[in-house]
This record gives C-alpha cells, structure tokens and sequence, in this order.
C-alpha cells in the first residue's frame, strides 16, 4: 500500500481563482495547481498606458506649437515640448488616469491597486491645478520684478507652469481613452 498526497478527483480543468474582471489566476489541470503566467504580463499594460498618456499629451502640445508659430520648430523647440510642464493637455493627468483606469478594468474598481492609483492619481492632479499652477503664477510676477531692477541684481528664472481645469478635464479623458485600449489589448 503507498503513502502519498490524496488524489484531488478533480475535473481535467477548472478555475481556482479568477480576478473581478473574471481573468483566471490559477487552474487546475490533471490534479496540479498551476499560476496563469500571462497574468504577470497584463501588469505591462498598465506601464504602457501611463507612457502612452505622457506620450500622447506632450505630442498634443507639440502640434500646438506647430500651429500657433506655424512653421518648422528647432530641436530646442521640440525637446522644450516634451519636456514642458504645464499646458494643454496635461500630461501628468493623462498618464495617471490612464494607469488608474487601466489597473480599475484589470483588478476591479474595489481592487487595492486601483485605490492606490486613485489616490495617487488625485494627489498628483490637485498637486498640478493648485500647487504647480499657483507657483507659475508668483514666478511670473518675480520675473517681472526681476526685469524691473535697474541694479541688475537679480536674474529671470524659469517658470515651472501649472494646469487649469480644462488642460486637466483633456488630460483625463485622454487618460481614460488609453486606459480602456491597453486594457483591451493587454
């Protein structure tokens, strides 16, 4: 008579766990418990969303640039928009509501991850519309101050520019746009 582990007498395969979206995590199969690989892969997803959003805004800022100067703009001028804060869309909204929403779709809009992300996604959007906005605001006063001092004591700084509602309001729709897509394509 052997000893050994007791036969499961399970059906050839069934789902174990699955995800609030109904994705299954783990299966079983011939009486052994495997780990859906693949699920490890949908987390890239929530990576491209983020990229595509930054992507996708500072390109809309680009093309804005092209048709306010309307004509070819310089290296500098295209590395200055994609590298600028501030503007319309927002990049920081689109790219955090796009991992925010993609990680909602994935895990369930009650998941751990996707409360983090929203609270991540909140702090970074009120951060951006009040914090950043206001500071642009007081740079741009000193700068005018600073171009007043006949001494030339003091220097022009760079202004870091906020977001106001509506570059905020693109920004997330953006956001949730390229969240449902890598969504469904991851």
């Amino acid at each position: 008579m052997e000893v050994g582990p007791p036969s499961l007498n399970l059906p050839s395969t069934f789902i174990i766990r699955a995800t609030p979206m109904g994705r299954p995590c783990f299966f079983v199969r011939k009486n052994r418990i495997i780990y859906n690989r693949n699920m490890e892969l949908g987390s890239i997803g929530g990576l491209i969303a983020f990229v595509l959003g930054w992507f996708f805004a500072q390109s809309g800022k680009f093309i804005g640039d092209l048709v306010v100067k309307k004509r070819p703009l310089s290296f500098a001028e295209v590395v200055d928009c994609f590298t600028r804060s501030g503007g319309m869309p927002s990049g920081h909204t689109a790219s955090f509501t796009g991992l925010t929403v993609f990680f909602g779709l994935r895990d369930g809009f009650t998941s751990g991850l996707f409360i983090l992300a929203l609270a991540m996604t909140i702090i970074v959007v009120y951060d951006a519309v009040n914090v950043r906005y206001a500071v642009g605001e007081q740079g741009k006063l000193l700068n005018i101050i600073a171009e007043s001092d006949h001494n030339k004591r003091t220097r022009k700084m760079r202004v870091v520019e906020g977001h106001t509602i509506p570059q905020v309001c693109v920004g997330a729709i953006l956001g949730i746009l390229l969240g449902f897509i890598c969504n469904n394509l991851f």
